[in-house]
């Protein structure tokens, strides 16, 4: 997670081992939406449960430590 001034600029995702089907279709998606929402609270990629909430929550801890300085 890359920010500036407390708006989240990039999001960079690694899941070699994901079905490129399911969780790699949530890896190519997710980092816009998160983006564009400003947010890492969007809406997860349909099969891809599981891989959506860890790049959420993995997102947000990542987000709250670059926040925290």
């Amino acid at each position: 997670v890359t920010g500036e001034t407390g708006k989240t600029t990039a999001v960079d995702i690694k899941g070699d081992n994901e079905t490129p089907s399911s969780g790699g279709v949530a890896i190519e998606e997710m980092p816009q939406q998160i983006i564009d929402a400003q947010s890492f609270d969007v809406e997860g990629t349909a099969g891809a449960t599981l891989t959506s909430e860890a790049i959420k929550t993995a997102g947000q801890e990542a987000y709250d430590q670059i926040m925290a300085g």
